[in-house]
């Protein structure tokens, strides 16, 4: 999982979008948590280390579950960043700060 290097939500981004500061913070922290696990899983990184050497550890097996499911999360932020900007810029928006 690549990390992903993006630009901290200005305030006008939280003013209209404040969920978007929980989204970068997860998102930052996923990426060092799964730096952090494969750090102490290498074998992660080698395929063919992991085929050769028969079953993985449940170590290892656990830690590919993380960084899979970590993954998976990953995609859902970005996707849900998506959402908002697409819905920030929608021509249906309401235009006043009138909550009905």
């Amino acid at each position: 999982m690549a990390p992903r290097v993006r630009a901290a939500p200005s305030p006008y981004d939280l003013f209209d979008a404040p969920e978007l500061a929980s989204v970068d913070a997860l998102a930052a922290v996923l990426d060092i948590a799964v730096a952090a696990v494969v750090a102490a899983n290498p074998e992660l990184l080698d395929a063919e280390l992991l085929d050769g050497r028969g079953p993985p550890s449940a170590q290892v097996w656990i830690a590919d579950a993380i960084v899979s499911h970590a993954h998976a999360l990953g995609t859902a932020l970005d996707r849900y960043r998506v959402a908002v900007e697409l819905a920030r810029n929608s021509p249906l928006r309401a235009t006043d700060d009138v909550p009905f």
